[in-house]
């Protein structure tokens, strides 16, 4: 008999390493020596489309198959169906969607019992799923390039390097050998691939070579992290300071930004401070905020709200009841957890913006999204005629992995949207290997 349960995981939107009780670290403990579990325990790069599969050597109480005992966890909770096939021993969670890339997921199954009322001991699972990086961004206008952009990725994925070309070279070619270099970016990172800065470059120095120890640092910025591995500060250096010497005490700070999160690892504020105030210097009280985005989440863990704020409001305090919103974002979602559309109004009269609409595949992958900018000539949001600024086109591989992504910003010679002739953009190319 087949025994199937709606699994709707959301009693722990814990982190990653933290979360419901009980449980230790996996690969820790010894697993009952009659489970088989796919993926398998510190697999990396796993399909985003995966189902995950336990295969027992005895038969299970069914009604301890249940979405209490059997939990896929991340920072976001993980829904799905869970079905207990008792006449081949296999337990089965299909989630209601794909799994997000770059991230690593716990399996905890407790209270699992065999037919004959035993219990059986199990240890928490893990594996994460492919980064699929970015590998090149190709930018045009009227269909001519104008400039592209090649990364490099480290073992674990990690974007370490970016190239902007800004000419094509004495060959008149792209995407040639002697494509002309406009600036590059090198990142570092920890052994938790935690981007800790990065150093962007805008000339080649004295020797005129680029990609060499004299070339000329444009800006600098430093990342910091709680101990969850979420990124809680960002900080822009624009200058060298007064000692003309990069990577020094009195390098000049551009901006300063502090995100905030709740207890479940999701990100509730971003805290933009553009000055270091009346004191002039940077990290104290009177450091001068000029915007604030809040962000509102459903019990799945969907961003269903974003507002911006421009205004400290009539006190002149920041982060107070009165901040002046200029501008919200309202999300929905689907049954299964699918984004379908966002609004942006103008505040404070919700004046609406523009909006934006998302496709999926069969497999749930985003294959398409539009933006809408003003309404058509009938003067109404959301009917036909509503213009369009801009849509996406996504493609993926089998595994789930995003191959390619083509946006467009006109109609073509033809002046319909969505029709072959569309003016590109840009394309971005994935890596589906990492």
């Amino acid at each position: 008999m087949i025994y199937k349960v709606a699994a709707v995981l959301l009693t722990c939107l814990g982190l990653v390493i933290a979360g419901c009780g009980g449980g230790g670290s996996s690969g820790n403990l010894t697993p009952y020596d009659g489970a088989d579990v796919m993926p398998n325990d510190g697999s990396e790069k796993v399909s985003v489309l995966t189902d995950i599969q336990i295969t027992l050597d005895k038969s299970l109480d069914p009604t301890t198959v249940n979405a209490n005992n059997v939990m896929l966890v991340s920072k976001l909770p993980v829904t799905g169906t869970l079905v207990y096939d008792n006449a081949n021993q296999v337990v089965t969670f299909t989630p209601s969607k794909p799994l997000e890339y770059d991230t690593r997921y716990i399996l905890r199954l407790s209270g699992i019992k065999d037919d004959a009322g035993n219990d059986l001991s199990y240890p928490e699972y893990s594996f994460k799923t492919y980064v699929n990086p970015i590998r090149q961004r190709i930018y045009y206008s009227s269909g001519i390039t104008t400039s592209y952009i090649e990364s490099t990725q480290d073992s674990n994925g990690n974007e370490i390097q970016t190239v902007r070309y800004g000419g094509a070279g004495n060959d008149g070619v792209w995407l040639t050998s002697d494509d002309t270099i406009a600036s590059y970016g090198k990142s570092t990172f920890d052994d938790n691939n935690n981007k800790l800065q990065n150093i962007s470059y805008d000339g080649p120095g004295l020797d005129a070579n680029w990609l060499t120890a004299d070339d000329e640092v444009s800006n600098h910025i430093v990342y910091g992290y709680n101990s969850n591995g979420d990124n809680t500060e960002f900080i822009y250096y624009a200058a060298s300071g007064s000692d003309g010497i990069w990577f020094t005490n009195d390098d000049t700070v551009s901006t300063h930004n502090e995100h905030l999160y709740n207890t479940d690892g999701l990100i509730t504020d971003l805290i933009y401070r553009s000055s270091a105030g009346a004191d002039n210097v940077w990290y104290t009280s009177d450091d001068v905020i000029g915007t604030h985005v809040e962000y509102v989440y459903d019990n799945y863990g969907n961003a269903t709200q974003s507002h911006y704020y421009n205004d400290a409001g009539n006190d002149g305090i920041w982060l107070t009841v009165d901040d002046v919103i200029s501008r919200s974002n309202i999300t929905s979602y689907d049954v299964n957890g699918f984004k379908t559309q966002y609004v942006s109004y103008n505040q404070p009269n919700n004046v609406t913006r523009g909006y934006g609409v998302y496709d999926h595949n069969s497999n749930g992958n985003l294959i398409r999204s539009i933006n809408y900018n003003a309404t058509g000539a009938d003067g109404i949001w959301f009917t036909a005629d509503d213009i369009i600024a801009d849509y996406t086109v996504n493609y993926y591989d089998v595994a789930g992995n995003r191959t390619q992504a083509v946006r467009y910003n006109g109609e073509g010679m033809d002046g319909v949207w969505q029709t072959s002739d569309d003016d590109i953009a840009h394309v971005m190319e994935y890596d589906s290997s990492l």
